[in-house]
């Protein structure tokens, strides 16, 4: 059968696991079809999926800009008050103070 594969040779030919191509078929909205008990996907399918997945790639955001030494400091500060505060409520909702 010419033009189409199963899925165990799309993820090969594409680098990831099964289920990672699993995953990114639902995100994508492809069903591949089942003749059988294999799942197949069609060389159209494989097109759709990278085309999906460069859109992907390119619509996330762009890195963040490194903060100045200032910043970094109050932030990082900020960030570990929280992380504090947070550890505190846990702790009491599993000693029951809550």
């Amino acid at each position: 059968m010419q033009g189409w594969r199963t899925r165990a040779e799309v993820a090969r030919e594409l680098g990831v696991t099964e289920r990672t191509l699993q995953r990114r078929l639902a995100e994508a909205g492809i069903r591949p079809a089942r003749p059988g008990r294999i799942a197949m996907l069609s060389d159209a399918d494989v097109t759709q999926l990278m085309e999906e997945s460069r859109r992907r790639s390119h619509s996330q955001k762009p890195a963040l800009e490194p903060l100045s030494p200032g910043e970094a400091t109050s932030e990082r500060g900020q960030q570990n008050r929280r992380l504090v505060t947070e550890v505190q409520q846990i702790s009491r909702i599993l000693d029951g103070i809550c």
